[in-house]
């Protein structure tokens, strides 16, 4: 089983993409990109499964706002 780990950037063609043998390290892995927003751009983050002989299969997918966002956020309240 493979798990992959990738993290897109809105507004950019940045990103990156990590594989893990161990679904302990991937959920670590996502962990940490979910709680350290971008400064600017917000960050899609999606985590999932390749299995041999089993369909691919998104495990999670989330929109984490950039520390722009989440700042206007907090001063329109």
């Amino acid at each position: 089983m493979r798990y992959t780990l990738t993290v897109n950037y809105s507004g950019t063609d940045e990103g990156h993409s990590d594989a893990f043998e161990n679904l302990g390290e991937a959920m670590d892995r996502l962990t940490v990109e979910l709680r350290s927003p971008d400064t600017r751009s917000h960050k899609q983050v999606q985590l999932v499964r390749d299995g041999e002989g089993l369909p691919t299969m998104t495990l999670w997918a989330a929109t984490v706002p950039s520390v722009a966002s989440q700042v206007e956020q907090m001063t329109e309240a």
